[in-house]
Formats: C-alpha cells, structure tokens, sequence
C-alpha cells in the first residue's frame, strides 16, 4: 500500500466513528434521454467518443444527476449539470458471442460534471481501463447498444475528484469526502446508437474489423451510474 493510501486509511478511520453503522458509500446517477433536446454521445471516427454537445441543438448535455451519500439510506440530492465527456479507444477485439459478436475496447479519458448554477467543476472522474462493449451482427458494424464501465478493481488510476459543491453535499449530509479515493466504479449506458441524422432502428455505424476503428460518426441516448467509498 502506498504512502498516500496509507494516510487516507488513517484518516477515514478518524471520521467513520459517527457514521460506522451505516452504508459508507456514495452513489450518482442520471437517467437516459435526460438531455431531452439531442443525443448523451457522439462518436467521432477513427477513435474517439464525446459528449454529444457538437451535435446538440443548445451546444451542451445537460443533465440532472442524483446524489445520495450512504447509499439507500442517506438523503437524495438532486443537481442540474452539463457533462463533458472524452475518451479514446482502443485496441479492440471481437468474439462470437450468443449468435452475435461481442465488441470490444478499451478506453481512457475524463468525465467532467460542471455545476449549472455555479459554472464550476461539480465532479471529476478520471480513468484508462475502462471496458467500452457492443454486440452486433457482425464485427464489422456497431451494434444498437452499448456500455462503457470501470472500476477500481482494474483499474488503479481511476479517481473521482469533488468540486466545492459536491463537497457541500457531502458535508451537508455527514459523509467523509475522504471516502471517494475508495472503491470507485461506474457505468454508462448507451442505446438508440445510429448515425447523426437518423431516427434509430438497427445501427448501420461500419467498424474496421481488424484495427476497431469507428468508420463514421454515430451519436446515442444514454445513462449513468456511479459509487465510491468502502
């Protein structure tokens, strides 16, 4: 365990006494389709994946996330932000998976909250393992559907960094901000996966089988869900 972690540890032990009977973890979420006026996503050949704001009628994802530190058992909280979303992925691999094939990447990058009254970062998520998966028809398309999930179980150098807000919060409620450096994990879904322009139906978006790469742009509804802590 590194110096870093070790003092952490010291520290939650010092504040977990008031809460110890309870759930010490924090979760976030937002809802698909949530940004009502364009899509959550939007995929940019050959590797790139963003927030859909380029494609979006405002320029923005705006979405509502919930906060409940202690998970299931603590107050709900409930914030308008804009998220910013970048990653790169990459290599792939695909498999014949249940008469389909499962598509696979990995990818990296930063997921960024920004507080809509204030205008300053509400949550920061940081991460370069996380598991991008689609299964489709063939190797060569992009299927309908599509997750995107991490963990710091594979991922060491995943981190959740709080905005003052978000510390706000958790203050508010008695959860120790020092518990986000634990355990973090999420999970974004992405759905109705088709090209900037389309209705939906069956995804039509073309992948180079041997190297993964994304041969056209594509845009996805989508959703969120999060936790930290021990």
């Amino acid at each position: 365990m590194s110096l870093r972690n070790i003092l952490l540890v010291l520290l939650v032990v010092a504040v977990l006494a008031p809460v110890s009977a309870q759930a010490q973890r924090v979760c976030f979420s937002f809802a698909s389709d949530d940004n009502s006026d364009g899509p959550t996503f939007f995929g940019v050949p050959p590797f790139s994946v963003f927030d859909g704001s380029l494609v979006d009628p405002s320029g923005s994802v705006d979405v509502r996330l919930l906060i409940q530190p202690f998970c299931n058992s603590g107050p709900l909280f409930s914030r308008k932000v804009q998220m910013l979303y970048r990653t790169e992925i990459g290599p792939y691999q695909a498999f014949p998976f249940l008469g389909g094939f499962a598509d696979t990447w990995n990818a990296g990058g930063l997921v960024r909250f920004i507080d809509g009254a204030t205008g300053t970062v509400f949550l920061d998520i940081v991460f370069n393992r996380a598991l991008m998966t689609s299964w489709s028809t063939a190797p060569n398309l992009l299927g309908p559907t599509a997750t995107v999930q991490d963990s710091e179980d594979l991922d060491p150098n995943i981190r959740f960094i709080a905005g003052p807000e978000l510390l706000a919060i958790l203050g508010a409620a008695g959860y120790p901000a020092a518990l986000l450096d634990f355990g973090e994990d999420f999970a974004f879904t992405m759905t109705n996966i088709r090209e900037p322009g389309a209705g939906g139906g069956a995804a039509v978006v073309p992948v180079n089988p041997a190297t993964g790469e994304l041969l056209d742009k594509w845009v996805a509804e989508g959703s969120f869900s999060a936790a930290a802590g021990l």
